[in-house]
C-alpha cells in the first residue's frame, strides 16, 4: 500500500492528522455527494482505522478533532436512523487550499 500524504500538513498538524486529511481529501474527489454548495463524505472511524491499521480510533477521533479545530474540516451528522453516528465531513476553503498546496 502506498500512502501518500502532505508533509507540510504533517509538519504543522502531526503525521496522523494528515493521512487522514488525506484520505478524505481523495475520498470527497472520488464519491464527495454535493450538498450546501460544498463536497461533503460520509466516513466512520472504524473505516479510517481500516484504511490505516496502524491508527487506533482514538488516534483517528483526535485527528479529525483537530482537524475541526483548525478550521480546515466542517462535520455534520445527519442520518436517518438516530442509532447512527456517521458523520459527514467536508473540507473548508482553508482547508481545501491546504490540501491543494505542493510540498515542493
Amino acid at each position: 500500500m502506498t500512502i501518500t500524504y502532505s508533509t507540510k500538513m504533517a509538519t504543522r498538524f502531526g503525521i496522523n492528522t494528515a493521512l487522514v486529511a488525506a484520505y478524505l481529501y481523495k475520498e470527497m474527489q472520488t464519491n464527495g455527494k454535493e450538498a450546501h454548495e460544498r463536497l461533503w463524505v460520509r466516513c466512520a472511524r472504524k473505516t479510517l482505522t481500516a484504511v490505516y491499521p496502524f491508527l487506533g480510533e482514538k488516534a483517528v477521533a483526535n485527528a479529525l478533532k483537530r482537524l475541526v479545530k483548525h478550521g480546515l474540516l466542517l462535520k455534520y451528522e445527519y442520518n436517518d436512523s438516530r442509532f447512527d453516528r456517521t458523520l459527514s465531513f467536508s473540507f473548508t476553503d482553508y482547508g481545501r487550499a491546504m490540501m491543494e498546496k505542493k510540498d515542493g
